[in-house]
């Protein structure tokens, strides 16, 4: 899949900025190419229109089910629209393209669609193939993501949520920072250890670019990396993957860089433990647990 990470940050003033990273890899059926920088995190509405841009969505998964989805949040909204309307939006949204999705794998043979199953399934097909059929929509797995960041044009209300399967809204605006895909464990672990939503912005960008070049140990996180800004005020800047380079060249040296006196510590306790006979200090194992788990 990808991973797509946002985080807020907070000033002082009250005013707020989102960040937004991705990968670029497209991966399935045997190939992947590198999409365009704005491909996984677009904005919502026009950010080209008077009063900017005020909400980020991206998603990890399927390509030909986003466009869908955030066509749907467009219908029934505007920029205008609380926060609480876009997040509303976009779960009425996802549920729907599920929907469809299962319509389109599942009952297309049959030519039926989800509202003729639960009208007419249990005549059309018995009581079991019925109920297995509203099993499969109950568990069917819509192995697709968004998450969706910003706030109201009236700046009344800032959202930060993640969207799963089958339609669980999460919000994410306590802790200030999520992270979607296959690469989200791995992105988020890092995040919470030492994201600071309070802190300044060149420290956040540091922190969630950091996390996302961790991601990359995930098979299907792809190296190139975008990076969205938006302001407050609706602006939005954009960092060029080649100055995320030049900062990988500077995290991986440092990351490398193990400080002598880190080094000396460990040596030091790696002698203890060597010195130690077992028996002096430490327990050792019964004979019978010595040998378990195979050589």
């Amino acid at each position: 899949m990808t991973v797509v990470i946002m985080t807020l940050t907070t000033r002082v003033s009250g005013e707020m900025e989102l960040i937004a990273v991705a990968d670029r890899l497209l991966s399935g059926g045997g190939f992947s190419m590198q999409l365009g920088p704005g491909s996984k995190v677009v904005p919502l509405y026009n950010p080209n229109a008077k009063g900017g841009a005020n909400w980020l969505l991206g998603f990890a998964g399927d390509t030909s089910w986003f466009l869908p989805i955030r066509e749907a949040i467009r219908a029934i909204t505007t920029d205008d629209s609380s926060g609480d309307e876009v997040v509303e939006a976009a779960r009425a949204g996802y549920v729907a393209q599920r929907r469809r999705v299962f319509e389109q794998t599942v009952l297309s043979p049959f030519g039926l669609d989800v509202p003729s199953l639960l009208s007419k399934g249990r005549a059309i097909f018995g009581e079991d193939e019925f109920n297995r059929l509203c099993c499969a929509l109950t568990d069917f797995d819509f192995r697709f993501q968004l998450v969706l960041g910003g706030w109201s044009k009236a700046k009344q209300q800032t959202r930060l949520v993640s969207i799963e399967n089958p339609g669980v809204v999460i919000d994410h605006f306590i802790e200030g920072a999520v992270a979607i895909g296959e690469g989200a464990a791995l992105a988020a672990g890092h995040l919470w250890a030492t994201y600071n939503r309070y802190g300044s912005r060149e420290r956040a960008l540091y922190r969630v670019v950091e996390a996302k070049f961790i991601s990359e140990a995930t098979r299907s996180v792809g190296p190139d990396t975008t990076v969205f800004v938006m302001d407050f005020d609706g602006g939005i800047r954009h960092v060029l993957n080649d100055n995320c380079e030049k900062l990988r060249v500077v995290w991986s040296a440092r990351r490398k860089n193990v400080p002598k006196a880190h080094a000396a510590l460990l040596e030091v306790e790696e002698m203890k433990w060597i010195g130690h006979p077992a028996g002096d200090d430490i327990e050792p194992l019964p004979e019978e647990q010595q040998h378990k788990g195979g050589d």
